[in-house]
């Protein structure tokens, strides 16, 4: 029986099919004219177990895409403060520090990046990156405190770096490079009970 024949007879999804027959361990056998299954195979039963795989294929995605949106919605619900704690709860547990890091270079300007130019504004690119930095690093950290059984973050700082990196050219002359801003979050991953 040819699996192309199969597969049209039945109004298959041949490479659903196929995955099937590899993931069963079903022996395909291969000619010039295509793939085939031997003859002796109970058709009807090879059906039935194709469906139940397909079956079992959905609700593995279903789980899996229930265990994301769950994974989502805890991170997403883990509160952060810049204190050692919150009023109306209490830390039963300490998972200790998290940390995250961001590095981002910001092109200058012909000017060596003083002001407005047809480069655009460096220091609107700083605000711009400092404040997509803290998004960043702050999202790392609330991830990092999910994974380690937490619901919130204390004691939360934020630490920022700009570098103005210049070197000397083969002329002698001065080479502005890339501004180079860094952020760096840190606090301390805890989980918390209302009192």
């Amino acid at each position: 029986m040819k699996i192309k024949d199969i597969v049209r007879d039945y109004d298959l999804d041949k490479e659903a099919f196929e995955a099937f027959l590899q993931d069963q361990g079903i022996a395909v056998k291969f000619s010039l004219t295509g793939s085939y299954l031997e003859d002796d195979v109970d058709l009807n039963y090879l059906l039935d177990q194709f469906q139940n795989y397909l079956a079992d294929q959905d609700e593995e995605f279903a789980d899996q895409l229930a265990q994301q949106k769950e994974r989502e919605q805890g991170i997403a619900n883990i509160v952060v403060t810049t204190g050692q704690g919150f009023d109306g709860y209490t830390i039963t547990h300490y998972g200790g520090p998290v940390a995250s890091d961001l590095a981002h270079s910001i092109a200058r300007g012909v000017d060596g990046g003083r002001g407005d130019n047809a480069l655009g504004d460096p220091a609107q690119s700083l605000v711009d990156v400092m404040e997509e930095g803290r998004i960043l690093t702050l999202a790392h950290l609330k991830e990092q405190a999910y994974n380690l059984g937490c619901n919130a973050i204390i004691n939360l700082k934020f630490d920022y770096v700009t570098l103005e990196p210049e070197t000397v050219n083969t002329q002698g002359g001065t080479t502005y490079l890339p501004y180079v801003f860094c952020v760096t979050a840190l606090g301390t991953a805890v989980y918390a009970d209302e009192i």
